[in-house]
């Protein structure tokens, strides 16, 4: 039984990480389970795109650039196809262009860029093409790219409610403010404040409570920067509320200059967080219940 408890208190290994080589700046994970992903190098003003399994971490393509090298960005996912925008000028943040991605292979499908990307609706993909006068809407096939109608915003067969931005419902869950006084988050106090002094702590603490798990990250203020910046260090843990027992903890920032909300979610039975900006890591959390 003691070698048992040993090995019960082995540092929990995530399922698997990606490393980006540069910044992580944006992820949106689909409905069949693939995280494309933005990957861009701010000195050298350049992104690349890729493409993930969601539950194993396999790389399904990376890399993928284009002739527009930093003034791009994912627009939404929605049936098998990635949505890319560019901008319409650099300094205006109004999307202009589409490219269309195979999902599977990041291929590109299509591009057209004469229209702004809009929405998804159904099974058809929506753009626009605005002048002085008015804006037109475009139904485009997903597939080809091809028009195939053409009518005015104030249609009423486009119900304004099926409108969507193409990504389906997705079982996330996203932290929350802790807040001392209230009352379902009282029990939690105590064991918080067990693993960190509220004293020092910068900004808001950040908390998902799930089955007798307690996630939650914080920071720190460690120092000031030349410009009398406040350094301060982003700290997460995971804690077995029954016994009061931290079951992971992980620095996932040590030189942050303001508080990063966000810094961890949970989807379905996955935990996911990124450390130093560049390193995507996820976590089965039956692991989290077998050490528990």
């Amino acid at each position: 039984m003691r070698l048992f408890s040993l090995f019960k208190n082995e540092k929990i290994k995530p399922a698997w990480q990606f490393r980006s080589a540069g910044q992580l700046w944006r992820i949106l994970f689909s409905d069949s389970r693939r995280i494309v992903g933005e990957d861009r190098d701010e000195g050298k003003k350049e992104v690349a795109f890729f493409c993930l399994d969601e539950v194993t971490g396999e790389v399904l393509w990376s890399g993928v650039k284009f002739e527009e090298r930093w003034w791009i960005g994912i627009e939404t996912i929605h049936g098998g196809i990635v949505y890319l925008h560019e901008y319409i000028k650099p300094d205006l943040p109004q999307h202009k262009k589409i490219i269309a991605l195979d999902l599977e292979s990041g291929r590109i499908l299509w591009r057209n860029d004469d229209l702004q990307p809009l929405f998804v609706s159904g099974a058809k993909f929506y753009a626009a093409r605005s002048s002085f006068e008015k804006r037109v809407l475009y139904e485009l096939n997903p597939a080809t790219g091809e028009i195939e109608r053409e009518f005015s915003e104030e249609d009423e067969d486009l119900d304004p409610a099926q409108r969507q931005l193409g990504i389906g419902h997705q079982d996330f869950v996203f932290p929350e403010v802790f807040e001392a006084g209230v009352e379902h988050e009282n029990e939690l106090k105590g064991i918080i404040q067990s693993h960190c002094d509220f004293r020092k702590v910068v900004g808001s603490v950040e908390y998902v409570y799930r089955s007798g798990l307690l996630f939650f990250n914080y920071h720190e203020r460690t120092g000031s920067s030349s410009a009398d910046q406040p350094v301060l260090k982003n700290l997460f843990k995971v804690v077995n509320t029954n016994k009061n027992r931290v079951l992971h903890s992980e620095v996932l920032n040590e030189n942050a200059f303001a508080p990063t909300p966000d810094s961890f979610f949970l989807k379905g039975a996955q935990l996911f967080y990124v450390k130093d900006k560049n390193l995507l890591v996820a976590f089965h959390l039956d692991e989290f219940h077998r050490n528990a």
